[in-house]
């Protein structure tokens, strides 16, 4: 496993055009011997602002590590604050239907979720 490391990894290094907020992730598990990068972005918003909206690019960036990485299973998974809850609800329904995962500070242990996903994403078959 390697954390974050990847975007010292030459597929990514040599992409001529990184796209806008794939520079650098808030945390990257990439395991080239199962061919699974997990992209993780921690997202805070306590009041009003643009933050939010920042959930909608979701679907982007998992596509753009996917052009990097072809042949590699790409996660991307949210920890978000949980002004989120309430506030967006479109948007959340919006990463549900696109398969992106997404944990609150109160949801149990945010970082044991996240973890747990990871590894049960690892276990499964290719």
């Amino acid at each position: 496993m390697i954390k974050s490391e990847y975007i010292k990894d030459d597929k990514y290094k040599d992409s001529k055009k990184l796209a806008h907020g794939c520079k650098e992730p808030d945390d990257a598990y990439l395991f080239q011997d199962k061919k699974k990068l997990f992209i993780v972005e921690k997202k805070y918003q306590g009041g009003p602002g643009s933050v939010a909206e920042k959930l909608q690019t979701a679907v982007f960036k998992k596509q753009f590590y996917e052009k990097i990485y072809p042949t590699f299973n790409i996660y991307y998974i949210y920890i978000l604050s949980n002004y989120f809850k309430t506030r967006v609800p479109r948007e959340l329904e919006f990463l549900e239907e696109n398969n992106i995962p997404y944990y609150f500070p109160d949801d149990n242990n945010k970082v044991t979720n996240v973890r747990n996903f990871i590894i049960n994403e690892l276990n499964n078959s290719l």
